[in-house]
């Protein structure tokens, strides 16, 4: 099989793909003013591993389908991100907000591309 270069070309992608560090920050405490905190979310799963989640099977009970089936839905165009990562959502593997987060979003869908480029159908 080629699983040798399905893997390499998503730990590629992943390596090439810049992600983005959210950093929670906090004003400084004064007298006149009550401290505020401001937090983001960071996705608890990387882009690599929620397509190779969505592969493996790891969300058939969200409608997924998985191994050839998965790579053929990437292939053809009738899976995308937007579904993979709406499948994590109903999981409670990522929060509802990421899917505002375009950064994640982008990386997911080039995870499924290299998945597409590397499957060999």
């Amino acid at each position: 099989m080629n699983n040798w270069k399905l893997m390499l070309g998503l730990l590629l992608t992943t390596v090439l793909l810049p992600m983005p560090i959210v950093r929670a920050e906090s004003t400084p405490t004064n007298a006149t003013t009550a401290p505020i905190a401001t937090t983001a979310a960071v996705p608890s799963l990387t882009p690599y591993d929620l397509v190779y989640a969505g592969y493996q099977g790891r969300l058939r009970a969200q409608g997924l389908r998985s191994y050839g089936a998965f790579a053929d839905g990437c292939n053809q165009g009738t899976l995308t991100a937007n579904d993979v990562v709406q499948a994590a959502i109903k999981a409670n593997l990522l929060p509802q907000s990421i899917l505002q987060d375009q950064g994640y979003m982008n990386a997911v869908d080039a995870q499924m591309k290299a998945l597409k480029n590397n499957s060999g159908r």
